[in-house]
């Protein structure tokens, strides 16, 4: 059995064509309401100097969690009776802790560089993520494999840093670059990197609403050692208020990330290897710069030509078996 599920983690790409592609099409999707909800949290942000991160986070969690937890058991009766081992608890709890990482190291992030940093930012996670996997023995890279890292990474850094220095109506979605804030995103990028390695041998075992409905509840425990600790250390702190103008983009992040998106990347793991899942994060900028474009009347500008190294990287390893 061990021998199987590492052949299965190792050649995630040998599945049907149709099904290959219904996975890239939900990971592209799962990057453009990821930009839409880094735009829109951060202009609650700008609206309110009283938003506080960890309380973001802590109500996201306590929201999406119940929710995940009785979606499952409605629609995946007995989603545990697949033989649920200690393993497969410490294996949630790691996952748990990864979301957690994921959350709260990209609002802190957010809060201190900005929202287009943030997506300029997001394409290292692919990078940590095949890095990761190889050392686990869970891939194995090719020379195309890296071209297409290093064709969608540079894409997808070249469309971030022009949306966040070339002026136009976007750039007031940029708090600042400080180099805290930056760190923080670093951090958000390696923790997705390690979930997307991680959650392969959970869809493995479990179906994917259930492997994200524990993955939240674990992360929903972790959270509130979180926000224990900061009570003891900054007992002064606002604790869990949230102003208003978050309300908004608290429930889109509870619905459409921890909802639809996390649901839609555990299934495609399922699929294809980590990597190929977390180099989609290369695909935020351009969402992002497409949104401004859209929403925002921001214009076109020559570094957006990005978009094509990011297909052309996503294509390269698409083909990668």
């Amino acid at each position: 059995m061990e021998n199987s599920l590492k052949e299965g983690l190792l050649n995630g790409d040998a599945a049907a064509g149709g099904t290959l592609w219904s996975s890239y099409l939900s990971l592209v999707l799962v990057q453009i309401l990821s930009a839409f909800g880094l735009v829109y949290i951060n202009t609650a942000m700008l609206e309110d100097s009283s938003y506080d991160g960890i309380a973001f986070i802590t109500w996201r969690f306590v929201g999406a969690a119940p929710l995940l937890v009785v979606a499952s058991a409605a629609t995946q009766p007995g989603g545990f009776s697949h033989g649920f081992t200690i393993s497969d608890a410490s294996r949630f709890a790691v996952l748990g802790l990864c979301l957690v990482g994921n959350q709260l190291f990209a609002n802190l992030g957010v809060q201190f560089a900005g929202a287009l940093v943030a997506t300029c930012l997001q394409p290292f996670a692919p990078v940590l993520s095949a890095a990761l996997a190889t050392a686990l023995g869970q891939e194995r890279l090719s020379w195309l494999v890296v071209a297409g890292l290093l064709s969608a990474v540079s894409g997808a850094i070249v469309v971030g840093l022009g949306r966040a220095h070339g002026g136009g109506a976007a750039d007031s979605l940029v708090s600042s670059t400080s180099l805290l804030g930056m760190l923080f995103l670093l951090i958000h990028a390696a923790s997705w990197a390690a979930y997307c390695v991680f959650v392969k041998a959970a869809v493995a075992k479990f179906d994917g609403l259930v492997v994200t409905s524990a993955a939240l509840a674990s992360g929903l425990a972790a959270m509130a050692c979180v926000v224990g600790l900061r009570q003891l250390v900054a007992p002064s702190s606002l604790g869990l208020h949230l102003p208003p103008a978050a309300a908004g983009p608290l429930a889109y992040w509870i619905v459409a990330i921890s909802g639809v998106s996390y649901v839609l990347v555990a299934r495609a793991s399922k699929r294809l290897p980590a990597s190929t899942v977390a180099l989609f994060n290369s695909v935020q900028p351009a969402a992002g710069a497409a949104l401004s474009v859209l929403l925002l009347g921001d214009r076109l500008r020559l570094t957006d030509l990005g978009l094509v190294g990011i297909l052309a990287g996503l294509l390269m390893v698409a083909h990668r078996r």
